[in-house]
């Protein structure tokens, strides 16, 4: 039993020092992200697509 409980918290252990490796990571490539999206946006020549509109004509049942 004490070895079963030992295993579960070094499994808990491993998974939250995982977690916050993977969150620290995701936040690096978020700041990472934001500058490129400001340079992409500044940069688009392109124009934007009005946007669909969709109609239901009768029952949808």
């Amino acid at each position: 039993m004490k070895e079963r409980l030992a295993r579960s918290a070094d499994s808990i252990d491993e998974l939250t020092d995982f977690r916050a490796q993977a969150l620290a990571r995701l936040a690096a490539q978020h700041e990472e992200i934001l500058p490129l999206r400001g340079t992409a946006d500044a940069a688009s020549r392109g124009t934007r697509l009005p946007t669909v509109r969709i109609t239901t004509v009768g029952s949808c049942s």
